[in-house]
């Protein structure tokens, strides 16, 4: 009776970019991404999606949104309706019909309900990507870590396009008249580099150590001399192998000075020289940062992050040949 709906086929629609919106089924997570079809993997077959924030994967129709499902029931719904209402026109013509000459005349009527299409909007997502290893484009909010169709770490990727952004505020710094608001772009070119490290540091320690015995593991970045060192004893590498000391004495600094900024109104305190051995510091005077200080800090930031991926990365694997 209901051939008409066999195979029935509905289209999820894409937003003006032509991305279409994705939930990560763990109940836990239901993290909200978006990805554009037709970039990405493009081999025969393949169906396979990941959540960027928790790693999940399954096939990509364990991945609609809630509201893509709505709007496809509803869909579905209407047209079920019209096959029925179809269907039930037929068979009421041949009841009719077979009980024209019958004393009891037979006839089926159907009422359907009306119900509306419910149509839905994607979401804005605060960052658009494009990954380097499958070209898949997607958008996510802020923190994630896996790209949704090959399932990359593309956390680097993520701080190099934070720390470009950096670099783009310290060229309007640069250029700025007025010294207050020169020294405003610059503490938060600062601020940025440094929050954007912790974020990458917090997020590499959470995919290598995870399923093995170091998976609680805790460190913060903000404070990069005790993170050197719990890095060091608890995997066995130095995230400044290779680089000069000037440089680490450099870092420390910076990091010191970004300290002052954000708890102490950026006056310099006895705490400050102690920490970082700066002959140029005047205790109660205001601490200085310059758009050439933070170019360097720059390319130190990349070297350290590349050497702290490569080197969990190599502890995760001397640990799976373990069995550990």
């Amino acid at each position: 009776m209901f051939n008409s709906v066999d195979g029935m086929h509905i289209s999820i629609p894409n937003d003006e970019d032509g991305m279409v919106g994705r939930e990560c089924p763990v109940a836990e997570c239901e993290g909200y991404f978006k990805i554009k079809l037709g970039t990405g993997i493009i081999e025969e077959g393949y169906n396979k999606c990941f959540c960027p924030y928790c790693g999940h994967d399954n096939t990509q129709d364990h991945f609609f949104t809630k509201e893509q499902l709505e709007y496809a029931k509803s869909i579905a719904i209407r047209e079920v309706q019209k096959a029925l209402r179809a269907e039930t026109k037929k068979w009421d013509r041949k009841l009719r019909s077979s009980s024209q000459k019958s004393f009891i005349k037979l006839r089926v009527d159907y009422k359907q309900s009306h119900r509306s299409i419910a149509y839905y909007a994607e979401k804005e997502l605060e960052t658009n990507l494009v990954c380097e290893s499958c070209t898949l484009e997607y958008a996510v909010y802020g923190k994630f870590a896996y790209c949704p169709d090959c399932g990359a770490d593309n956390t680097l990727q993520i701080l190099m396009g934070n720390l470009y952004l950096v670099r783009k505020l310290l060229v309007q710094a640069k250029e700025e008249e007025d010294p207050a608001f020169q020294e405003y772009l610059v503490q938060n070119a600062l601020e940025d580099i440094i929050s954007s490290f912790d974020s990458f540091g917090r997020n590499n320690i959470k995919l290598i150590t995870k399923n093995t015995d170091m998976e609680n593991f805790s460190i913060s970045f903000q404070n990069i001399t005790k993170a050197r060192e719990m890095i060091l004893k608890e995997f066995g590498f130095d995230i400044f192998n290779g680089l000069e000391e000037t440089d680490w004495e450099k870092i420390v600094v910076n990091f010191q000075k970004r300290h002052l900024i954000s708890h102490n109104d950026g006056i310099i305190d006895e705490m400050y020289i102690q920490k970082t051995n700066d002959k140029t510091a005047v205790v109660g005077r205001k601490v200085v940062i310059t758009p050439d200080e933070l170019e360097d800090m720059l390319e130190d930031t990349e070297t350290i992050a590349r050497i702290l991926q490569e080197g969990l990365t190599n502890w995760k694997s001397q640990k799976n040949s373990k069995g550990g």
